[in-house]
């Protein structure tokens, strides 16, 4: 795999409904958890992240991406490629009993650790994956990108760090599943 630098500028938000065929994207890591009746399917993408939500048939799909994804029509689209920067916030979408809402921040890249440790040390257990990118530069730190996701009590909760040191900045996104019933 080639690297290429990204810009933090340019990761595109998606919120899909239906089972998005895995062959559209470059998944590197990848785990399934299975929780409260849910299954949820993080994936770091060559170039940012997947997170599939599956209830029985239903499935819904969140994916950030510095590149175009191709998704054909069929599907049921909520947000189609919405640079992160022009996303109200915080999107809402009702899915499956669930009220789904995600939010996201640009931070210098020196408090990524902050907000990680922040999330991973709360007093529920999280599961994560990281993924270090090569880099074409020697002095500076190695993109990163990693994904997390817990339950607290009957919600759902991810947390994703993009870390861009050819901008010195992170991108930080949160994902709640929250109960409607």
């Amino acid at each position: 795999m080639e690297y290429i630098d990204q810009s933090a500028q340019s990761i595109r938000y998606s919120l899909i409904e239906g089972a998005v065929p895995k062959a559209a994207f470059r998944i590197l890591e990848e785990q399934t958890i299975e929780w409260n009746g849910l299954t949820i399917t993080p994936a770091i993408l060559g170039e940012s992240h997947l997170i599939v939500f599956q209830s029985g048939l239903e499935r819904l799909n969140e994916i950030c991406a510095c590149s175009p994804i191709e998704i054909d029509s069929s599907y049921q689209i909520h947000q189609s490629e919405v640079l992160l920067t022009n996303l109200p916030q915080p999107l809402t979408h009702v899915w499956s009993g669930y009220q789904y809402r995600f939010n996201y921040k640009l931070v210098p890249l020196e408090e990524e650790k902050t907000h990680h440790d922040s999330f991973v040390r709360s007093e529920n257990s999280a599961i994560c994956e990281e993924f270090v990118f090569p880099t074409m530069v020697s002095n500076l730190s190695r993109p990163a990108t990693t994904v997390c996701v817990k339950g607290v009590g009957t919600d759902l909760h991810t947390f994703t760090s993009h870390s861009y040191p050819n901008e010195n900045r992170t991108v930080i996104t949160n994902s709640f599943l929250i109960s409607l019933s």
